[in-house]
């Protein structure tokens, strides 16, 4: 701006509009120093407050003026005090513009909040001003949200780590399903390496002769979204491990995934094998047994072995489904249905030292 060739009365009147301009700016500063919706504080080299608007006194429970008595160290957790840390000594020296942290601080009622401080440096221009504008949000409700998340992501892999099976899931590409994340369990029993297992295709641990049956389920998986199936699984080594798989599909982000369960039912088919060879043998005893022996459920005749048939002179066909009384003769079935009654209620059955079986001739067998 140009002051040669005016007037006297036009050079007061521009200083006056300079002044006026200068005022209007200082009276915005103030009004955002004071009317922001966050806390402002100005502070001192040695962490005193020299100035702070209402909000930021309001965080700590204090009027603006008992603030001014207090220093960054009084409003600080034991555990958070900045005020002679490098990066502030940094900021007020202009090695750095800025610089920002999450902190904690106490109230006057002694509570702690966490609050996200920002710190800038300021040095009028004609030095006779300095200080840190310290600008300060309560960030209480955020870090107590991202506790949350953190609680239950740990809760999430605590429960996945401690699942007694196999845990995966696997992201759905087409028609590959591909391991994301897995327990330790999975990679004990597959005795792969993290490394080897991410993103592996599960049809990977089948022979191909279980593909049809894998396939299978597959389409049920994607018909129903959830499937059961028992497969063999081959193991790293080469050992096969049979598992029983439950699992269903779920979309997150616009992808699709798989989550199942894997458990190793080895012992229970070792335990279901050893049954069936027992009943086999048992079969076999009481098949070829001398003595008669008939089996009933409720009342009805199941089984007969061949020295009843003959004995009886009934073949399997014609007594399997009938009413076991109607082999016994009449005089004993009264007997027979209070014994039975009372074993099914519980009771004291009466002893029944002998009854006699009816013949298809009509002839009594004693028994």
């Amino acid at each position: 701006m140009a002051y040669t060739n005016l007037t006297k009365e036009e050079l007061l009147r521009q200083v006056n509009d300079l002044e006026q301009e200068i005022l209007e700016i200082q009276e915005s500063k103030d009004a955002t120093f004071k009317q922001a919706a966050i806390g402002i504080a100005h502070v001192s080299q040695k962490g005193e407050f020299i100035r702070v608007n209402k909000i930021f006194a309001q965080m700590f429970g204090y009027d603006a003026e008992s603030m001014l008595r207090l220093t960054v160290k009084d409003i600080s957790h034991p555990g958070g005090v900045i005020d002679s840390s490098p990066e502030v000594q940094k900021v007020w020296s202009g090695e750095i513009e800025q610089f920002s942290i999450e902190k904690r601080y106490v109230r006057k009622d002694k509570s702690v909040f966490w609050g996200n401080l920002t710190i800038s440096h300021y040095k009028s221009p004609k030095e006779d001003a300095e200080y840190n504008i310290a600008v300060l949000q309560d960030a209480s409700d955020k870090k107590q949200a991202i506790d949350d998340i953190i609680k239950e992501r740990e809760f999430t892999d605590y429960l996945i780590k401690n699942i007694p099976a196999q845990f995966f899931i696997c992201s759905i590409k087409g028609d590959e399903f591909r391991l994301v994340r897995w327990n330790n369990i999975l990679e004990e029993l597959t005795e792969y390496s993290p490394e080897e297992l991410l993103n592996k295709n599960i049809f990977d641990f089948y022979s191909e002769q279980d593909y049809p049956v894998l396939i299978e389920a597959i389409n049920e998986l994607i018909k129903s979204g959830s499937n059961s199936i028992d497969l063999f699984a081959t193991m790293k080594s080469g050992k096969r491990i049979p598992f029983h798989y439950e699992g269903f599909l779920f979309s997150e982000d616009d992808k699709n995934y798989y989550m199942g369960i894997g458990f190793d039912i080895s012992e229970q088919l070792e335990a279901k094998e050893l049954l069936r060879k027992n009943e086999e043998k048992y079969s076999a005893v009481v098949e070829n047994s001398n003595d008669a022996i008939a089996i009933h459920n409720k009342g009805r005749i199941v089984y007969i072995n061949r020295a009843a048939e003959k004995e009886l002179g009934f073949s399997n066909k014609e007594l399997i489904g009938k009413d076991i009384l109607e082999i016994i003769a009449p005089e004993y079935r009264d007997a027979v249905i209070q014994r039975n009654r009372a074993r099914i209620t519980g009771q004291e059955a009466p002893a029944i030292t002998e009854i006699e079986f009816l013949r298809k001739d009509g002839t009594r067998v004693p028994v």
